[in-house]
C-alpha cells in the first residue's frame, strides 16, 4: 500500500516527504545539525499520522460502487462526513445515500446486486461483505435500509447463494427472499 518516506533531498538538505509505493517511513541516516532531535521527531510523527490516516482508509473495503448518477445526490458517512455522490465512488457499510428531486442513483454491490435508488431517496448499507470471497461465502450477510422514498434491486450472489441472508429493511416491513 501506500507511504510516506522522509529524506534529505531538499536543496539545502532539509527533510522532504515522499509519497511512495510502500508502507513506510524512512527518516534516513540525517539528523539536525544542532543535536536537537524535536524537528526530526515532528516530522516522523506527521509522516505516521499520514500513513495511518491512509492505512485505515484503506483497510476498509468497498461494498458497492456508484455506477451512475442523473441529478444530484449526497453520500453520508457513518463518521458524519458527507461528499457529493459521483460515479466511481465507492460505498461502505455505514454509508447513506440521499438523492435529490428528479435524480436517480445506480449502485452495483460487491456480489453484483443492483440497486436503483429513485427520487428524493435516503438508502443505507447496514451491514454488506466488502470483498467477492466474503459475498460468495455461506454466512455472507447483506443488511440494507430504505429510510424514505423508493428503489427498484436485483439480488446479487447474497441473494441467489444464500436467500435467508438477504435483508431489505423500509419503514413498514422487511423485505426477505425464500
Amino acid at each position: 500500500g501506500p507511504g510516506i518516506t522522509a529524506s534529505s533531498e531538499g536543496r539545502d538538505g532539509t527533510p522532504v516527504l515522499r509519497w511512495t509505493d510502500a508502507l513506510m517511513v524512512d527518516i534516513g541516516p540525517w539528523a539536525p545539525a544542532d543535536g536537537d532531535a524535536l524537528p526530526m521527531m515532528s516530522l516522523l510523527l506527521l509522516a505516521l499520522s499520514l500513513t495511518l490516516c491512509l492505512m485505515s482508509t484503506a483497510a476498509q473495503a468497498a461494498a458497492g460502487t456508484i455506477q451512475a448518477v442523473v441529478g444530484s445526490a449526497r453520500i453520508s458517512q457513518s463518521n458524519g462526513q458527507e461528499r457529493a455522490a459521483i460515479k466511481g465512488d465507492h460505498l461502505y457499510a455505514g454509508d447513506t445515500v440521499t438523492t435529490g428531486a428528479a435524480s436517480n442513483v445506480q449502485i452495483r454491490m460487491i456480489d453484483d446486486a443492483r440497486i436503483w435508488l429513485r427520487a428524493q431517496t435516503r438508502f443505507k448499507i447496514e451491514q454488506y461483505p466488502s470483498d467477492a470471497p466474503s459475498a460468495a461465502q455461506a454466512q455472507a450477510q447483506a443488511s440494507t435500509r430504505l429510510i424514505e422514498g423508493s428503489l427498484r434491486t436485483i439480488t446479487g450472489a447474497i441473494g441467489q447463494a444464500q436467500p435467508q441472508h438477504y435483508r431489505l429493511k423500509t419503514p413498514n416491513a422487511v423485505i426477505g427472499i425464500r
